[in-house]
């Protein structure tokens, strides 16, 4: 069962997540800010990490830096509304590696099928 780390500040969206992904099949962990995925980074490895671009202490670029320095082969999954200036960001992070996008709101079954996809990928 892969480990998924979800990092939003949204509790509501993070709720109906876990709720979502767990009736995946996924074991899912939250963090809501970047000090906590700190912490979820340090104590565990995940598959893959689902990444808010607009966080309350910071914005996704540092974050897929954690995930990347934590563990290279945790794929990364950008996840934000449809806006200038995080269009701009998220093209950037995916020129950096980062391996798909998902707008809000999410089409679960798009969003279900990017990680199936993310999660068989070999490496």
């Amino acid at each position: 069962m892969a480990k998924i780390l979800i990092v939003d500040d949204d509790l509501r969206l993070c709720d109906h997540l876990w709720q979502v992904l767990r009736q995946g099949g996924y074991r899912v962990a939250l963090a809501h800010d970047t000090a906590e995925a700190v912490e979820q980074l340090r104590h565990a490895s995940y598959r893959v990490a689902m990444i808010d671009m607009m966080l309350p202490d910071g914005d996704g670029r540092a974050v897929f830096a954690l995930v990347r320095d934590a563990d290279p082969t945790t794929r990364t999954v950008l996840m934000t509304s449809r806006s200038e200036e995080t269009n701009s960001m998220v093209e950037k992070i995916l020129g950096a590696g980062a391996d798909a996008a998902c707008f809000k709101p999410f089409d679960v079954p798009e969003l279900l099928g990017t990680l199936d996809r993310l999660v068989n990928m070999p490496g």
